[in-house]
């Protein structure tokens, strides 16, 4: 063993190898090549914490990329500062932060808003149906979404996800509307991806959305229409062995207090009349264009 790693437990030293792997393949998504000066490279990373706190990803993740740089690379240590001082201000709140939960009716508006922009409008229905994060649905390929609109089921593959690591996943969902929506859109969609938009692009559109319906202070983030889709669906009565299958969690108790959690927060959350009104207005739209699409091909059959 080189003298770099005596001292590093093995497990650590897989769980370091990991986390650099996961921030390089985050600069190939966001398009940033490898830093070349630390004041580069100490940006980025605060850049990355950021995308892994907005999407309430576990601060394990962040805590074992920083250690993999210092014990790889220790002429960083004191050269990340940014980076450290990001990291110590997640470590002071994460245990009370958590994604707030979007309601169903502010997740169709959203849809309803940008219905001009059907692959978007898709992605932000997928991403609540399916309990997608971040990564997951800006990662979303056409090769990756098998939608039957006779059957209203949604089949969705996702590589390289949080829980899997390196193995594959898939979820189904059922829903005729999105199915014969998902459908349409797919087959005339010219690209490889289907939104064509990086993490940090996606969250900025949604940001815009979100304050067209007057809802920038309910704090509604892209994790927020996994949390949401989940607490939604649990509110509703889906059975829990589905809830846990489509949500990929591996702890039954880190579920079970996830839902329970989100579901009380849909019951207290409160829109002001403004942003009701919108979101009543903007919601009907996306379900009358999903229906008249159906309804068109309902009669080409």
């Amino acid at each position: 063993m080189s003298l770099r790693f005596v001292g590093l437990h093995a497990k650590s030293l897989r769980s370091y190898k990991r986390a650099l792997l996961h921030f390089f393949r985050w600069l190939d998504d966001e398009g940033e090549p490898i830093p070349s000066r630390p004041s580069i490279l100490d940006d980025l990373l605060a850049q990355y914490l950021e995308h892994l706190w907005l999407d309430d990803i576990n601060i394990t993740y962040a805590g074992h990329v920083l250690s993999a740089l210092r014990r790889f690379y220790p002429q960083l240590r004191y050269k990340l500062p940014v980076a450290k001082q990001f990291f110590s201000n997640w470590k002071s709140v994460h245990v009370t932060q958590q994604a707030v939960p979007m309601p169903a009716d502010v997740a169709l508006a959203l849809a309803g808003v940008q219905v001009g922009d059907h692959r978007l409008a898709l992605l932000l229905l997928l991403g609540f149906t399916a309990f997608l994060r971040t990564g997951e649905i800006t990662g979303l390929e056409v090769s990756h979404v098998q939608a039957d609109p006779t059957t209203g089921r949604i089949i969705l593959a996702l590589p390289a996800t949080k829980t899997s690591k390196q193995k594959m996943e898939s979820v189904a969902v059922y829903d005729s509307l999105l199915a014969t929506f998902a459908f349409e859109v797919l087959r005339s969609c010219p690209d490889k991806s289907i939104g064509g938009l990086s993490p940090n692009q996606f969250r900025a559109k949604l940001r815009l959305l979100l304050k067209f319906l007057k809802l920038e202070d309910m704090s509604f983030t892209g994790y927020s229409l996994r949390r949401g889709g989940a607490s939604h669906a649990f509110a509703t009565g889906t059975h829990f062995d589905t809830l846990l299958l489509l949500g990929r969690w591996q702890s039954v108790k880190t579920a079970r207090q996830y839902l329970d959690s989100g579901r009380a927060a849909l019951v207290q959350m409160r829109l002001s009349p403004v942003s009701a009104s919108l979101v009543d207005r903007f919601q009907v739209q996306i379900s009358l264009f999903c229906e008249q699409l159906r309804q068109k091909r309902t009669s080409r059959r």
